[in-house]
C-alpha cells in the first residue's frame, strides 16, 4: 500500500484510541504531544495511561470498544491485542468516514504513525508503509542525531524572517529573497544549501 506523507493538526481534535497496553501508551504519548482531545476505551489500562487518567489528561471509558464510541471522533486508532476488535473497529470506521488506524494491520489503515524526529516545529517523519517499522526507527536515531535541537530555532527565526519578506516584497523579488533566506538559513548547519 502507497500512503501520501501528511502532517495533521490534531490539537483540541477528538481522537480515540482503543486499547489500554503498551502499544496504546505509545501512541497515547504522540497523540498527547499532538494536543489531541484523546479518549481511550479499554477494560484496563497500563499503568502510565491510567496515570495520564488519573491526571485528567486522558478520558477513559471502561469497557469494551462499542459502536458509539466513534461518535464526535476525527481519528481512531485500535490497538488492542485481539486482531478482531482492531478489524471492526477499522470496518465501522470506513463506514463512517473516520480515519483510522489499526496497529497491528497497516494494510487495513488509513493513516500510521511514522518515527518522527521533533525539534520544535521542524519536524522529520519516516516510514516503511508499516512493512518494518524497526527500521523506520533506526532512521529516526541516525536522523536524530544529525538534525539536533539547533533546528527548532532555526525553524522558528527563519519563519519569521519568511513572513517579514512576505509582507515586504511582491512577484520576482519575493521569489528570490526567499530562495536567498532558505540557503542562509542552513549556511550555519551541516547540511549543505542545494545548487538551483
Amino acid at each position: 500500500m502507497s500512503y501520501y506523507p501528511l502532517m495533521i493538526q490534531l490539537a483540541d481534535r477528538p481522537v480515540l484510541l482503543v486499547g489500554g497496553g503498551r502499544v496504546a501508551r505509545r501512541k497515547g504519548d504522540a497523540l498527547l504531544s499532538a494536543g489531541a482531545d484523546l479518549r481511550v476505551v479499554a477494560p484496563a489500562l497500563c499503568d502510565q495511561l491510567a496515570e495520564l487518567a488519573a491526571e485528567g489528561k486522558v478520558a477513559w471509558r471502561q469497557g469494551a470498544f462499542a459502536p458509539a464510541d466513534l461518535e464526535g471522533i476525527f481519528l481512531a486508532v485500535a490497538c488492542t491485542d485481539r486482531r478482531e476488535v482492531n478489524a471492526r473497529v477499522g470496518d465501522l470506521c470506513r463506514e463512517r468516514g473516520i480515519l483510522c488506524c489499526l496497529c497491528d494491520d497497516a494494510g487495513q489503515s488509513d493513516a500510521i504513525f511514522p518515527a518522527v524526529v521533533k525539534r520544535g516545529a521542524f519536524q522529520l517523519a519516516v516510514s516503511t508503509g508499516g512493512q518494518n517499522p524497526g527500521l523506520a526507527r533506526e532512521v529516526k536515531k541516525r536522523l536524530a542525531r544529525q538534525f539536533g535541537p539547533e533546528y527548532a530555532a532555526l525553524c522558528q527565526e527563519s519563519g519569521q524572517a519568511r513572513q517579514a519578506i512576505l509582507r515586504a516584497a511582491q512577484g520576482a523579488e519575493r521569489e528570490v529573497l526567499l530562495r536567498q533566506l532558505d540557503k542562509a538559513a542552513l549556511e550555519g548547519t551541516d547540511l549543505p544549501a542545494e545548487e538551483d
